[in-house]
């Protein structure tokens, strides 16, 4: 409900504000750790791998080229399905590449998905239909801005995960994207702009795939060194961006910042 997330939104600002300066270090730190090693990405994240195994439970997940661990050794040959018996593998060695540009998903998210998703919204929500009929007509729809975004396979994948990992990931996801092109028409930023923001509104929570689970249960009330680990994701989602996704720096910028 209404009431429900604005309580949410309260309690989390409570908590944001109730932040150490040693806290904020901490986080300063970690990102510097975390940029530090070129190869960072070539370690899997045990969060992250533990959601691909639970969508390949239910979904094809393979393997789109040899997955090769940093002396060479084959872990998985093209083609092959994830299944449990790899996870071990997957997680005690380093790999040559990011595990992410080395699965793809069958039934992956796709960009009609998110466009039927967004008429939905505008056709169901009275206040979204309103902002969305108050942009400016002289120029390209909100809709031809969303549809223009090129997914990819990496962030296409990441996508997916979020969205078969909760019931309304894939509604916040075209929620944010849609009312940012939205207010960037209104401020009257060009096409160009409108489509970086598009593409960081859909991307903007991707950081949160690589985070413990346990912080991110929506009734959890998170001390101030548990949030933390939630409030990083931003960053996390830029260094994925910038790393994996192929996108304009701005793109990353507009996640992170």
């Amino acid at each position: 409900s209404l009431e429900r997330y604005r309580g949410f939104c309260k309690t989390s600002w409570l908590t944001a504000v109730a932040w150490t300066n040693k806290t904020r270090k901490l986080i300063c730190l970690e990102s510097i750790a975390m940029n530090k090693d070129d190869n960072y990405l070539n370690s899997v994240n045990k969060h992250f791998l533990d959601k691909v195994m639970n969508l390949a439970e239910n979904e094809d997940v393979a393997a789109s080229e040899d997955i090769f661990d940093s002396r060479g050794m084959k872990l998985i040959s093209k083609g092959s399905k994830l299944a449990s018996e790899t996870q071990e593998k997957l997680i005690v060695h380093k790999l040559r590449k990011p595990l992410e540009t080395c699965i793809e998903v069958e039934s992956g998210i796709r960009i009609d998905a998110l466009l039927t998703e967004a008429k939905r919204l505008v056709d169901g929500i009275e206040s979204i239909s309103h902002i969305f009929g108050s942009v400016d007509r002289g120029t390209a729809s909100p809709f031809d801005i969303l549809g223009r975004c090129q997914l990819g396979n990496v962030m296409g994948m990441m996508l997916t995960i979020a969205d078969r990992g909760g019931e309304a990931a894939m509604t916040h996801t075209v929620l944010v994207s849609l009312l940012s092109i939205c207010l960037a028409n209104k401020l009257g930023l060009p096409e160009k702009e409108q489509s970086t923001l598009a593409m960081a509104g859909l991307l903007h929570d991707i950081g949160e795939l690589y985070i413990d689970p346990k912080f991110m249960r929506p009734q959890k009330r998170l001390l101030p060194h548990e949030w933390r680990h939630v409030i990083v994701h931003p960053k996390i989602g830029q260094m994925l961006i910038k790393e994996l996704g192929h996108y304009p720096d701005a793109v990353g910028n507009a996640v992170g910042n």
